[in-house]
């Protein structure tokens, strides 16, 4: 199908938004607007009939998923060209950039990437080294918030300084720089030192990257922090190309400012970009009209926002059902009730459905109900495949032969399996490295060699069995890291094999029962089956590039976890839930207190509550039931409790309130099964 036939499909406003060029653009895309459909079009538009190289075209979004999801639709319409794109989440493409030029800021091209838990392993050593006690998790939130909301190179520095935490801050820094490693917030907060640089080298590097963009495309765009807006803003500057840009988003489902996130970016494009064009996609090709007409009356209660006209040629279908419920059980038991009518009358299948929620300890009567129950049904946000210990094990031998100065991951595999380096062995180890501010890696270089051993301070340190078991460790390092870099094997081929040398395999079997080991062995067997099969669809990247599959691997590590499509009743917090689709919702828990949250101390805070309940809204296509208990229990005693004033702006032409009394009486022995069978999950 040629382009355009494609386009005549698209409704008017769609269509401008396609083939609008040569100046700024603002696409104001409401949930449900088709905008993936735009996006998609839009590059094809500058491909085929604007005549722009494909491989300047860059399109940056949030996650890998929806960078992939984009960038497959656009090779389906395009198969030779398509490829070309960058289609990339922030990160992905900073990191992309970085490892062109993490010289000009001090890094090797090798550098590592920290994901969360390893940031939380540095920051808990430096916390133990300097004796004190706070919260690891506080300390790099802070760190995060402040790298993120960035304005100057010296304003970091001085931040440094002056924060609350700022011995834990420096030596965090101090020490991610020194074994060559950025952690997540550094790949984007390096890019923007880079395009904001006075040196001379740094300069040149940023002209280059400006160039290499002939058009920029960012969706999600009320999700960016400021970090990532000043990012967009520096991409743009000086670029002969700067009004090529098209900026996708929609205030109303900005939902993220706990991650640093603003939907002022959005609310003040047209302000940042003279000649901007404004377009809105008013048309909803998911909710019905009473979904929609709904959320428009309570969304429009925001002040902070763009007035959008939004319209549905969907029929009316039903009204959305309020039902009171006396207690948590209660409510529960009227879902799964609702659920088996859906189910069996009107022909809605179990993944059609979904259970939202403003937290994740509201999930629980649901679930207790639905396993005693037997109702199939898969409570999103589970334990991410790349968090897993046996997979985190392998990931850091596979990080420690790329960089041996990753001490976060030299340090996890060092004993493992066990190789006589315990505890105490380790202990002496970190210590010569840091009175000697030598990396461990160096240490174990010299402890293996005879001659700088003996001529060395570490012979006092360390005995003969000590140094038997260091050097073996070392060596083994060395031995694979020059396999891999000879690329006589696929490198894949190469780690199986010191997986297998190492023996793991026998590792996890001694230390898990049989069923834990039979599934911990089939994680591990997936996992390294992913590296045999890594190809990258960038053209420039090397197949079975060892950097490159590193890379992809820190960023999976650290993305949104991505849930498999299994035909199952879904329970997530609404936050999950932004982006997807069901034919059927459940909002539960609507209570003040609970959605908007009890803790929101402004106006700013309360209009963010209620973007949260219009994205629960508009996540329904056909069937909206909205669920409140009159009382619930706080540490053993029971409050009441009452619907949120969200309902309340509801109009009542849209609303059918269920009055069936329920029978929730749960007895001793339904307790009983409930715990066993959680138990038997859990194994």
């Amino acid at each position: 199908m040629n382009l355009d036939s494609l386009i005549n499909k698209l409704n008017d406003k769609q269509k401008e938004a396609v083939i609008s060029f040569g100046f700024p653009i603002l696409v104001l895309a409401p949930a449900g607007s088709g905008k993936t459909r735009v996006i998609t079009f839009k590059i094809m538009y500058l491909i085929e009939k604007i005549g722009l190289n494909p491989s300047k075209i860059v399109s940056l979004t949030f996650t890998n998923k929806a960078a992939n999801e984009m960038k497959s639709r656009i090779i389906d319409l395009l198969p030779t060209k398509g490829k070309s794109i960058v289609a990339s989440t922030f990160h992905s493409y900073s990191v992309r950039l970085l490892r062109k030029y993490s010289g000009l800021l001090g890094y090797k091209e090798n550098f590592s990437i920290y994901d969360f838990d390893d940031s939380i392993s540095v920051i808990n050593r430096i916390k133990r080294e300097l004796k004190l006690d706070i919260d690891a998790n506080i300390i790099l939130y802070t760190i995060a918030s402040m790298k993120n909301s960035i304005n100057s190179f010296e304003e970091y520095r001085s931040l440094i300084e002056e924060n609350e935490f700022s011995k834990i801050i420096k030596q965090y820094i101090e020490y991610l720089k020194s074994h060559n490693a950025m952690d997540f917030d550094d790949l984007l907060l390096n890019l923007f030192f880079l395009l904001t640089s006075k040196d001379k080298n740094c300069i040149e590097a940023s002209q280059k990257i400006r160039d290499s963009i002939s058009y920029l495309l960012v969706d999600e765009y009320q999700d960016t922090n400021k970090l990532q807006y000043m990012i967009v803003k520096e991409l743009l500057k000086n670029n002969s190309n700067h009004n090529n840009v098209t900026i996708v988003g929609d205030d109303d489902q900005g939902i993220y400012s706990f991650r640093g996130s603003t939907i002022e970016n959005i609310l003040r494009f047209e302000n940042d970009f003279a000649g901007c064009k404004v377009i809105c996609l008013e048309n909803n090709y998911r909710s019905s009209q009473a979904i929609l007409h709904a959320a428009k009356n309570v969304i429009k209660n925001n002040q902070n926002r763009k007035i959008k006209e939004m319209k549905t040629d969907n029929p009316y279908k039903s009204k959305i059902t309020i039902f009171e419920a006396n207690s948590p059980q209660e409510e529960a038991l009227f879902v799964y009730e609702k659920i088996y009518q859906l189910l069996y009358k009107d022909g809605i299948r179990y993944k059609d459905i979904a259970i939202l929620y403003r937290n994740n300890h509201l999930a629980r009567s649901f679930e207790e109900l639905f396993i005693l129950k037997n109702l199939k049904h898969k409570v999103w946000g589970g334990y991410n495949f790349y968090a897993r210990e046996e997979v985190r094990d392998v990931s850091a031998y596979l990080f420690s032969l790329l960089n041996p100065y990753d001490e976060v991951s030299l340090l996890r595999i060092i004993n493992i399996p066990k190789r006589g380096i315990g505890t105490k062995l380790l202990e002496k180890l970190i210590s010569q490295s840091k009175q000697n501010g030598i990396h461990i890696f160096d240490i174990l270089k010299i402890i293996s060699n005879d001659d700088e051993f003996k001529e060395s301070m570490l012979i006092n340190f360390f005995n003969e069995n000590e140094r038997e078991s260091l050097k073996a460790f070392y060596e083994l390092l060395v031995r694979y890291r020059q396999q891999i870099f000879q690329k006589e094997k696929n490198f894949s081929v190469i780690f199986n094999e010191m997986i297998e040398e190492i023996g793991y395999k026998d590792y996890l079997k001694l230390h898990n029962d049989e069923k834990t080991y039979d599934s911990k062995i089939g994680y591990l067997e997936s996992f390294l089956s992913s590296l045999y099969n890594y190809k990258d669809e960038d053209d420039e990247y090397d197949y079975q590039n060892p950097y490159k599959i590193g890379e992809r691997l820190r960023l999976l590590m650290n993305n949104d976890i991505e849930e498999k499509e299994e035909d199952c009743v879904n329970l997530m917090t609404i936050h999950s839930a932004k982006g997807l689709e069901f034919r059927v919702v459940f909002i539960v828990g609507a209570e003040k207190g609970i959605i908007p949250s009890s803790k929101i101390v402004d106006r700013k805070e309360l209009e963010e509550e209620r973007r949260l309940f219009y994205v629960a809204m508009t996540r329904a296509k056909e069937f909206l039931f909205i669920t409140y208990c009159n009382e619930r229990s706080k540490f053993g005693k029971k409050f009441p409790s009452y619907p949120s004033e969200f309902i309340e702006e509801i109009p009542e032409q849209d609303l059918v309130y269920d009055t069936k009394k329920i029978d929730a009486t749960v007895t001793a022995n339904d307790i009983a099964s409930i715990k066993n069978l959680l138990i038997n999950k859990m194994k």
